[in-house]
């Protein structure tokens, strides 16, 4: 989180599988610390926006229940309390994994809320965009700045950048465009699993969701309510309906696309994951909502009434 220490140490450079994947990713060994002579703390916004984190951890209490460890995951980047409780291992084993690593889905919370926010203002497109990015940067350092939101976030940069040169957005290009840059500015990122992942997946999204769409459109059909149904009861059920498909195709694209990768790496494949990502879809919303908006007022006495929301939905 932009701090460095000075120690005395003992450097190794470790064996077997565990050295393999450093060197991948850029990791020379690991220091043992013997005498820890100072640390230089970070400075300016990155300064900040670790005090803000640690005001909000804080706030959260993460030990205190699964659904705050959770909370703290998925919103802070902070894993310490999941780990501790044995929480990302059944994450793991289910496939919902990515609800608490920072990615896209996280930064389209973001988004819609800021977006929902200037909707009231007389901003122009410009000032608009410029403060959604800013705010979604924000939210990215805020999380530690892992690979993955990282790409999320440079994907919106390119997406909003189109848009505001008055050229079409194309997702495939975004990714492939964004993924090709990091891989230039460090080429040991693509030793990282979360980076392969996500570029995975969103390739496969971008390639394979038309397909799987209509394959579960033509297998699932709508639910056929009797006509006395009121229209807007009707309306309500096929929004609902076309909403779990859409749920439901995701997940199936993002795991085809991701399963040789998980395989390999996790020896695991989850049969439960469509399932499990379509149950905890909307709690996941709910509580990322309310967990941002936990960051936003801790250290006032108002950022323990977003928490109860958070503790019905990790419920």
């Amino acid at each position: 989180m932009g701090e460095r220490l000075r120690a005395v140490g003992r450097f190794g450079r470790g064996a077997g599988e565990w050295r393999l994947a450093s060197e991948r990713q850029g990791v020379c060994g690991t220091v043992s610390v013997v005498h820890a002579l100072g640390v230089t703390q970070a400075s300016g916004l990155r300064a900040w926006v670790n005090e803000r984190r640690r005001v909000a951890l804080l706030a959260m209490e993460p030990d205190r229940s699964a659904a705050r460890a959770m909370l703290a995951g998925s919103v802070c980047g902070s894993k310490d309390a999941m780990a501790r409780a044995g929480i990302d291992k059944v994450f793991a084993a289910c496939g919902v994994a990515h609800l608490v690593a920072v990615s896209g889905g996280h930064i389209a919370i973001v988004g819609a809320l800021v977006e929902r926010l200037l909707g009231g203002t007389r901003l122009g497109p410009v000032p608009r965009t410029l403060l959604l990015l800013a705010t979604t940067g924000l939210f990215v350092l805020f999380c530690g700045a892992p690979v993955s939101a990282v790409r999320s976030w440079l994907m919106c940069l390119v997406a909003f950048g189109s848009r505001l040169a008055g050229r079409r957005g194309h997702s495939l290009s975004a990714v492939c465009a964004v993924a090709l840059g990091m891989v230039m500015l460090d080429p040991a990122v693509t030793g990282q699993v979360g980076f392969v992942l996500s570029v995975a997946s969103v390739v496969g999204l971008c390639l394979l969701s038309p397909y799987f769409g209509y394959v579960l459109r033509q297998v699932v059909a709508r639910p056929r309510l009797p006509a006395r149904v009121p229209r807007p009861v009707r309306c309500a059920v096929d929004r609902g309906a076309d909403f779990v498909r859409d749920a439901l195709s995701a997940c199936l694209v993002a795991q085809f696309a991701t399963a040789a990768i998980t395989c390999s790496m996790f020896s695991q494949l989850s049969l439960v994951a469509p399932l499990a990502n379509l149950a905890l879809a909307l709690p996941f919303t709910v509580m990322v909502g309310a967990g941002m908006t936990v960051a936003c007022l801790a250290g006032t006495p108002l950022a323990a009434v977003p928490l109860v929301p958070c503790d019905v939905a990790g419920t």
